[in-house]
């Protein structure tokens, strides 16, 4: 009787969040035709994995899908809430926050687009700072997250509610314990092993040191401290990004307190400043609401934003911090780890006959691509912030890539938005930061000269008294959770 060939195995090296979801995608899609082994020791601690707090799942995320649990059960589970987007707190002209909400584009029956057509008025009225008065009421996510308010999508399209594009978040510690538990009941192998014999090595530890790609003068960084509040506070369907003197800090509300990281230059900052800030953010925020004493630091680290130029090389691929990082503003590290599971998982190769060289290329251009644009909309926040002092000056003078580069230009010029490949924001989400941080188009296109416009502002006015009476029926975050969570008992 001829033996039966064992079948080749995958080897992941490092736990926490990245290596723990490595495991329990790959199970998912792989254990009927490989092995999958783990080596987690030493890497599943609470400073090593501090990215890793602020977590922000959209619908598709490979996180969400192979957690196990439906988006309503992974927040309840996980302490978390509904996302309805970023607010970036005091960004914008004259101390307005500025909002990334990403919900569905306003449609545009006449084919041309909404923005257009209220730049045109701006300029006959001889007032550029109406344009963004009569746009930003028409972004609905962006002012019912402004509000406080929650509702989950209709799938009625006449509805507002139709627009809404709400994401999940959980705090990071408890999705890393569901993704090993996943792991672990779907038959993957603990392992001391260095991955010899492996068909191949997935590596998610954390690459003490700069990338290839460097981008901390870019995006104004080399140092964070995170921070965990524990108490019931204020939890808004968003999470917040704070400006500070010397760098910014990210806030993702919880139902049990708050997660919160500092991100600054060494340069500019002591650590003991940087912790006291993020001892101070809630308490600041919302007099009474949280104690200082209630907070925890979890790290005070390094951190190298940037990115390995070839992460897939041979049959090692890093995933992770040591692939890609950008710290957790917008939930950046969930989203570039997400992605690079899912690129994996398109890639991935079946038997050592696989053409690893040219499945690995493809691996690298993806990330790249998928990396750049995530820099590029947050560097956008960082170039054109209405903030004043001598960290955002020089934040104001850095280098913009060429395709941010050219994004603006073509906004300011015309209001065009630029379509650019592997783009994982619509043109609609550039479209609300751009004029949200009050840049203002010379001139719209003349298509716009071909409208009726008495008849479009009527229907755009009607749109918006439709939005308020939904907003105003809306219930407020807080209480749609608590809504939530007496149907599930």
């Amino acid at each position: 009787m001829t033996a039966q060939k064992p079948k080749p195995y995958i080897h992941i090296i490092g736990g926490g969040l990245p290596g723990w979801s490595a495991a329990a995608v790959l199970a998912d899609q792989l254990s009927a035709v490989a092995d999958i082994q783990i080596n987690a020791s030493g890497d599943d601690d609470a400073a090593a994995n501090a990215d890793y707090g602020h977590i922000i799942l959209d619908s598709e995320s490979v996180l969400l899908l192979h957690s196990g649990m439906t988006a309503g059960e992974l927040v309840s589970g996980g302490q978390g809430g509904f996302s309805l987007g970023s607010c970036f707190e005091r960004w914008g002209p004259n101390g307005r926050p500025v909002y990334h909400a990403p919900g569905e584009p306003l449609p545009a029956p006449d084919g041309v687009a909404v923005h257009q057509i209220l730049r045109r008025l701006s300029v006959q009225q001889g007032n550029d700072a109406l344009f963004a008065d009569l746009y930003l009421p028409l972004a609905f996510q962006a002012r019912m997250a402004a509000t406080g308010k929650f509702s989950p999508p209709s799938e009625d399209r006449q509805s507002p509610r139709s627009l809404l594009r709400p994401a999940i978040t959980v705090d990071g510690s408890i999705l890393t314990d569901i993704m090993r538990d996943k792991a672990m009941t779907s038959g993957v192998q603990l392992s001391g092993g260095n991955g010899e014999g492996a068909l191949l090595i997935i590596d998610c530890r954390p690459i003490m040191g700069p990338k290839d790609i460097d981008c901390g003068a870019a995006l104004g960084f080399d140092r964070c401290v995170t921070a965990r509040f524990r108490g019931r506070g204020p939890h808004p369907p968003y999470d917040i990004v704070r400006p500070l003197d010397h760098g910014q800090m990210s806030i993702l509300p919880l139902q049990d307190g708050a997660i919160v990281n500092v991100y600054y230059p060494a340069a500019l900052w002591d650590t003991d400043a940087a912790e006291e800030a993020a001892r101070g953010a809630i308490s600041g925020a919302v007099p009474g609401a949280h104690d200082p004493a209630d907070c925890a630091i979890i790290a005070n680290r390094a951190i190298w934003p940037g990115y390995m130029e070839r992460p897939w090389q041979g049959n090692i691929v890093h995933i992770g911090p040591g692939a890609a990082e950008l710290g957790s503003v917008m939930g950046a590290a969930a989203k570039l780890l997400s992605h690079q599971l899912a690129t994996l998982v398109s890639l991935l190769p079946r038997n050592a006959e696989d053409d690893m060289a040219i499945k690995a290329a493809e691996y690298n251009r993806k990330a790249a691509a998928f990396f750049g644009h995530m820099r590029d909309f947050h560097q956008l926040a960082l170039v054109r912030s209405n903030m004043q002092g001598d960290y955002w000056n020089q934040m104001k003078q850095q280098p913009m890539s060429p395709n941010l580069q050219r994004r603006v230009r073509q906004f300011e010029r015309r209001g065009l938005l630029v379509l650019i490949d592997d783009d994982p924001f619509e043109k609609h989400n550039w479209l609300e930061m751009l004029i949200g941080l009050g840049i203002v188009p010379a001139i719209y296109d003349h298509a716009a000269d071909g409208i009726d416009m008495d008849k479009k502002m009527r229907a755009l006015g009607a749109m918006v008294m439709a939005f308020d009476q939904t907003i105003a029926a809306m219930p407020t975050h807080g209480d749609f959770l608590n809504q939530m969570a007496h149907r599930m008992t």
